[in-house]
Parts: C-alpha cells; structure tokens; sequence
C-alpha cells in the first residue's frame, strides 16, 4: 500500500507541476529551454524550436545538430550549476529523471515541467503539451496527426498478416524483455506481432531462460540496452549464451538486430520509425 500510495502522489505532484507550468506557458512562451532526456529533445527539434534550446545532456544525440548544444550532464545525472548558469525560462524532464534535480530547480525558481511516456497515447499527448508549453501548438498538433496517419497505416498493412510470437530482448544478463504495460508492447501489437510477454502486467520485466524457451518465439529482436550489434556473428553468441538455439526464431534465421534502439527505446516521434521497421521485419 505504501508503494501504491507514493506512485500517487508523485503522479499528482507532477500533474501539480504541470498545471502550473502551462499556467505559465499561457502569458509567454519559453526563450531559453533545457532538455532533460533525449526523448524530450527530439520533441522539440520535431516542434521547430532548435534555436530556443540552450542546454541538453550529453545523451542527446538525434537529431545531429543537438550533438553541438551545451551539455548540461548525462540521463538522469546532471549539473544544476551548469542548468542554473544558462538562465533558463523552462527545463523538461521526463518521469524517469531523478527527484533531486526536480528539488533543485524549485529552489532556484526555474520553471520545470516533466511529463511520463509510459504508452503511445502518452507520447502523442506529451508532444501536444509541449506544444502547448512553447507556443508551438499548431505544428505539435500536425506532428501528432502525422504520426497518428502513419501508426494507422500500418495497422491496415498487418491487420490481415499472420502474428508472429515476438521475443524483444532488452537485456542479456539477466534476461529482461517489455511488459504489457509498455510501448515496445504496443508497437509490437500494432506491426502485427504477439508480444511472448504480454501476460507480463509490468513495463520491463526481468524473465527466464525457461519462460522465453516455452513461448518458443518466431522472431527475435535484439536491442540489450541501446547496445550498436557489430556483426550477426555477435548476436549468434548472444542467443547461445541465453539458451536460445532451439527456438523457431533461431531455427529459421528471424533474429533482428538492426533496427535502431533508439526507434524502439525512446517516447519520441521516432517511435513511428521503429514501428514501421519492426513491422517490416515481422512480415517480409
């Protein structure tokens, strides 16, 4: 019950802190913003607003140009002198930052808003509330309906397609793979595959050998974490090493690892990428 009761209330204190950010929002858009999560970064590159970001951590790396934005930290670690020093008129966050710098910000005054991607809607309504957040509110709604058009295509090409048991791995050791409860499910869904874990009522969850085994998925997709595959040969080791050889997807060579991490891990708009990719894969 503690934990239920502390999930609440954080959710309401982030509700909180967002109201009163577009509260803000409403008097003036941002000059000066700072990006907290790569996700939020591509939102805003997506919403034309590149020439109103000062400051980005260090895991920013899509599009290149935010490669050349002052660094504020790393995901999750960051420098509040630094954010402080560049003056911002609003930081983003996304849910998984961490609380400290939340509590730093308030001390300073600088306004914050943080928002929690933890499905597909999330992700559309997060880019409409940036929007909305930075005066770019027209553009996010084409972006949203953008994206809308493409999930919708694709969900016409598979809805007659044959569902593959889909095995998304996300981390080797231990074995860990995506829950029903996270956007990996959905875009797995919507390509027109059957996640192995969908039974799994949690986002990422850490599983078995055995559990992955008895599913016997007929198509595998490696992402480990964000990990750049150098060669098949690396990924042949892998399902090795996790006891996979016997597996359909094994059996018939369906073992994906070139779809970039980033289209699949982050709750951006490149998420419509990854799903178009993954869609490609599960039905040739």
């Amino acid at each position: 019950m503690q934990t239920i009761g502390k999930d609440i209330m954080q959710k309401l204190i982030l509700t909180l802190i967002l109201v009163l950010v577009l509260a803000a929002a409403a008097f003036a858009a941002p000059k000066r913003i700072i990006s907290l999560a790569p996700s939020i970064t591509e939102i805003l590159f997506a919403l034309g607003l590149e020439e109103k970001i000062v400051g980005v951590t260090a895991n920013c790396d899509f599009p290149l140009r935010a490669k050349k934005i002052e660094k504020v930290g790393y995901f999750g670690i960051y420098n509040l002198e630094k954010i402080v020093k560049l003056e911002p008129d609003l930081v983003i966050a996304g849910h998984a930052n961490t609380d400290a710098i939340f509590l730093g910000l308030k001390r300073m005054n600088i306004p914050l808003a943080v928002f929690s991607s933890e499905d597909l809607s999330e992700v559309l309504e997060t880019v409409g509330k940036i929007g909305k957040i930075t005066g770019s509110e027209e553009l996010a709604k084409a972006v949203i309906a953008g994206m809308r058009a493409r999930i919708a295509r694709v969900k016409e090409k598979t809805r007659a397609q044959k569902k593959p048991r889909v095995f998304v791995l996300i981390w080797d050791d231990p074995l860990m793979t995506a829950g029903k409860d996270s956007f990996i499910h959905e875009l797995v869904t919507i390509a027109g595959g059957e996640n192995i874990a969908k039974e799994v009522w949690t986002d990422y969850s850490l599983i078995s050998q055995e559990f992955v085994a008895y599913k016997n998925p007929e198509v595998i997709i490696l992402e480990d974490m964000g990990r750049r595959w150098k060669n098949k040969n690396e990924s042949e080791v892998i399902v090795r090493q996790i006891g996979l050889t016997n597996t359909s997807a094994a059996k018939t060579g369906k073992i994906y690892q070139d779809i970039d991490p980033d289209l699949l891990l982050r709750p951006g708009p490149r998420l419509i990428d990854g799903l178009e990719k993954l869609a490609k894969k599960l039905h040739k």
